[in-house]
């Protein structure tokens, strides 16, 4: 018993998921971590008897998001042991306890500062909840983070996050950027995820509405492109319609964007900077 107790502490002291019965549970410390495209994600150490499937039943996934997220999986089930990602909506976070609120039936979350920031990029910006919420919940004072320090954002439930959570409502074009996105996680399968940034541009002055498109030099036709703005922490899917015309362009171009897509992702200007990822 003095060794199952041992382990228990090592694992939570660590920011890792304990599973044994269940997948989650109270006395667990989960950390949550934020990626460039400002998605939220957590790790979880699979258990026995765990499957791909299983995994995205309890946390609300598709199968082929598990393995876009995790990619060195290979559309194979994770062995016992091993560490996968999975992403967090927001809307699973619990952020204010009121007076329903059960501690056996919620689990911590937790996030460590990184370099570069503040108070209010985390609790606004990465978690839409107000600072006072933070400063009082971890007994911060004055408003400087260091490098390292933890902070308890909220809770997610034992129960895992159900699929409705992460449906997107709203109008058509709402609609239309989440397929593009399943699109995208889909075409994971089997692929090499590459990476790149640069410039994109637009044309400002088009009369064009669009659509949700983009011309890439490399990106395979119809495929799925997610373009990221960090200046304004926004990302967008765009179906790849074409290759850059040879000659066209200044070479430091490194995509061009519909008029739509421009404007979702806050662009002021013909040309800004943006985060690229697609599969080939």
């Amino acid at each position: 018993m003095k060794n199952v107790f041992f382990l228990i502490s090592v694992m939570i002291c660590c920011g890792e998921m304990l599973f044994a019965q269940s997948y989650i549970n109270a006395r667990d410390s989960v950390f949550l971590t934020v990626n460039e495209f400002q998605e939220k994600l957590i790790t979880h150490r699979i258990g026995p008897k765990q499957t791909v499937y299983s995994l995205g039943k309890f946390y609300g996934l598709k199968v082929s998001e598990v393995y876009y997220y995790n990619p060195e999986i290979d559309g194979k089930d994770p062995k016992i042991g091993q560490i996968v990602k999975i992403p967090i909506p927001n809307k699973a976070i619990i952020r204010v306890r009121d007076i329903h609120f059960n501690p056996r039936k919620f689990v911590p979350l937790y996030y460590r500062v990184q370099k570069g920031e503040n108070l209010k990029k985390i609790a606004e910006g990465y978690f839409n909840m107000i600072s006072d919420t933070l400063i009082s919940r971890n007994k911060i004072r004055g408003k400087e983070l260091k490098v390292g320090q933890v902070m308890q954002i909220g809770w997610i439930s034992v129960n895992g996050v159900s699929a409705g959570v992460r449906e997107i409502k709203g109008p058509a074009i709402v609609a239309a950027i989440s397929s593009l996105k399943s699109t995208h996680q889909e075409e994971s399968i089997g692929k090499v995820m590459i990476s790149s940034s640069g410039v994109a541009f637009w044309q400002k002055d088009s009369k064009l509405k669009g659509d949700l498109y983009a011309l890439h030099r490399d990106c395979p036709e119809n495929s799925i492109i997610a373009i990221h703005n960090p200046a304004r922490n926004k990302t967008i899917y765009a179906t790849v319609i074409g290759t850059i015309p040879a000659g066209a362009y200044d070479s430091n171009i490194e995509i061009i964007v519909s008029p739509r897509v421009a404007k979702l992702l806050g662009a002021v200007d013909a040309r800004f900077y943006v985060k690229l990822k697609y599969f080939k």
